[in-house]
């Protein structure tokens, strides 16, 4: 099984859970994990718009987002149908009322957002880094979570020095987390 079909499965059935049986959402010690890896997105200020792309069943980003008072609205975009219903199910449960879209960050257009992260697993980073240039304006800020492992056969493999500095300038990294191989690259749109 994939590292991606993995991590989605746990987040749906961790979901399933949280709705189905009334389950606290941190009583999962994944959740838990998930939401601490995100502790520096105390970085960026507060923003009108936030969009997640690649939130999988537990949008644990908006969560801890959320949790720091970062934004005043949110989107969360997914290709996959059910974790968008789920994820939105998980996000009401905890007071969270958003937009959810069903389409590839490489084909949306982020013009009102004020700040967008790449999620770890989202799919043709490089794509969807290329549609935050051409439809962001300039100085805005892009939080894109790279992997730290080689050997996670589907996980969009983009690296830091994939990034082209000449549109992006990389203001600072967020920590790595040993549980997720995987840290955050702070950028913003030159």
């Amino acid at each position: 099984m994939s590292h991606s079909l993995k991590i989605s499965q746990i987040e749906k059935e961790i979901a399933r859970k949280i709705i189905e049986d009334e389950t606290e959402i941190n009583s999962f010690q994944f959740i838990t994990e998930c939401l601490q890896r995100n502790d520096d997105l105390d970085r960026i200020p507060k923003v009108k718009n936030f969009t997640l792309v690649g939130g999988g069943s537990v949008p644990t980003t908006i969560i801890k987002a959320s949790q720091l008072d970062k934004f005043d609205n949110f989107e969360v975009i997914d290709i996959d149908d059910e974790a968008i219903t789920l994820g939105k199910l998980i996000l009401e449960k905890q007071g969270l009322f958003g937009n959810y879209i069903n389409c590839g960050g490489e084909n949306y257009n982020f013009e009102n957002s004020d700040v967008v992260y790449i999620a770890n697993l989202a799919q043709g980073k490089a794509k969807i880094l290329e549609q935050c240039w051409r439809t962001l304006l300039s100085g805005t800020q892009v939080i894109l979570r790279l992997s730290t492992s080689s050997n996670l056969d589907d996980v969009d493999s983009f690296s830091q020095e994939e990034i082209d500095q000449k549109k992006w300038t990389i203001e600072s990294h967020g920590d790595r987390s040993i549980e997720f191989n995987s840290y955050n690259v702070f950028l913003r749109k030159n």
